[in-house]
């Protein structure tokens, strides 16, 4: 800001001093007029008039530039000078156009127009895709009209940069401000791939972080017989020893197990082998999750780069989905990266498993693919960007960034902020306008 002021006061037009002497009140000038004819009477000749003033409240003229002898030879009388009016005259019919009026305002509002408006891109192209989620999360919370079905399952695909997790972001701060619900984030990652469980236990440790801020103590839920008991009494109740499993997943689970309750006994040498041990899991971390969802109504997880899940993530999300004795509205919302996602993919197979179990189990499953913008939509995003409204003085902009870019969001941006980096594309104090060479 510092260098964009010094760069306005070397403007020497009328415009840029009637900015830098702003205008003032009629009641504020009398105290200086009063000192000013005292001034006067110094500088009046004997017997002549004491010193007065020809200045109105407009005036934004320097006070060197007022003073002059009148014509009729007497002194101390006060005028605009001739190129002064001239001056005024002109710097008045551009202070009364709204449009300049608007743009002294943005000026003076801390001089954030001359930067690229990332916060307001928000959505902008996006309305489409955001409608379908925004409907899915509307069913979850209607519980008159879609109360035989309150489970959503929502899965975004797109290229990398496209705007997937943003597109989730904007309908997670709706959730965010539910009284009663809560949103957690996970990711998966490539570089555990091979490590189960990664971005559930993500997931679950910040449900239990809040319920660290509340206070363990006074979440509680009620059991089968309508009796009040605390979280961790309602997992041990139900899930005995076993909640020694969920404890090594969710380290802030410890301090709510009874003391009385002993970890299980592993032995070494299971028959059963892997699957045995997947089941308990699995039983263990539904039991957890309905137990919650009891607490927070609704329970929305968002799981990102869900391509990088392992297979006992993408199974336990099958069986949250699918938990019919889970009468509480849940909702798990993954994003993937579509060209990260081959024909026997995985994350594919299990998609397709849970297509055939909608009908059958009472949850709804939507996809939202999203893919680059059209010509359309990236002039809307630079006109947004540039805080500018009228697209015929984006137009040669907007094609140039469409050929370089493609459409993408990220290399849009990216890309944007390369011309201003690089002072190609640039904005002028003295014309409050962006610029650039087409």
């Amino acid at each position: 800001e510092s260098a964009t002021t010094r760069s306005h006061d070397d403007l020497d037009d009328p415009l840029s001093r009637s900015i830098r002497s702003p205008v003032r009140s009629r009641g504020k000038r009398s105290t200086r007029s009063r000192s000013r004819g005292q001034d006067d009477d110094l500088l009046s000749t004997g017997g002549g008039s004491s010193g007065s003033y020809d200045i109105d409240d407009h005036d934004a003229l320097s006070r060197s530039d007022r003073y002059h002898n009148r014509d009729d030879g007497s002194t101390g009388h006060f005028s605009r000078r001739t190129h002064g009016k001239d001056a005024l005259s002109v710097s008045e019919k551009m202070m009364a156009t709204s449009e300049y009026q608007h743009n002294v305002k943005s000026v003076m509002d801390g001089l954030t127009i001359n930067k690229l408006q990332y916060d307001k891109v928000g959505l902008v192209g996006r309305e489409k895709e955001a409608k379908i989620l925004m409907e899915s999360y509307s069913r979850l919370t209607n519980t008159t009209k879609y109360s035989t079905k309150r489970k959503e399952l929502v899965f975004v695909n797109g290229y990398s940069g496209v705007g997937k997790s943003s597109l989730v972001a904007s309908m997670l701060e709706v959730c965010d401000q539910s009284a009663t619900g809560f949103c957690a984030r996970g990711k998966f990652d490539f570089s555990s791939v091979d490590v189960p469980y990664t971005a559930i236990a993500s997931v679950f440790g910040q449900i239990f972080g809040d319920i660290e801020r509340r206070g363990s103590l006074s979440v509680s839920t009620y059991d089968e017989f309508g009796q009040l008991q605390t979280l961790g009494e309602a997992l041990t109740a139900k899930l005995g020893p076993d909640i020694h499993l969920l404890a090594t997943l969710i380290p802030k689970l410890k301090g709510m197990i009874p003391s009385s309750v002993q970890p299980p006994s592993f032995r070494r040498h299971d028959s059963n082998g892997f699957e045995a041990s997947q089941k308990r899991w699995e039983y263990a971390l539904r039991v957890l999750t309905r137990e919650l969802n009891k607490i927070y109504s609704p329970l929305v997880l968002f799981l990102d780069d869900v391509h990088w899940a392992d297979q006992s993530s993408l199974n336990l999300i099958d069986c949250l989905i699918s938990d019919v004795e889970n009468e509480n509205p849940l909702m798990v919302v993954g994003c993937y990266r579509s060209n990260a996602v081959g024909k026997y993919h995985i994350l594919l197979k299990t998609l397709e498993q849970m297509k055939n179990k909608t009908s059958h189990y009472g949850f709804n499953l939507s996809e939202i693919e999203i893919g680059n913008l059209d010509g359309e939509g990236v002039h809307n995003v630079i006109m947004t960007l540039l805080s500018m409204d009228e697209k015929k003085k984006t137009e040669a902009l907007g094609d140039v960034c469409f050929r370089r870019t493609l459409g993408n969001p990220f290399f849009l941006i990216e890309f944007m902020t390369m011309l201003t980096d690089e002072n190609l594309l640039k904005f002028s104090l003295a014309s409050l306008e962006w610029s650039w060479d087409e």
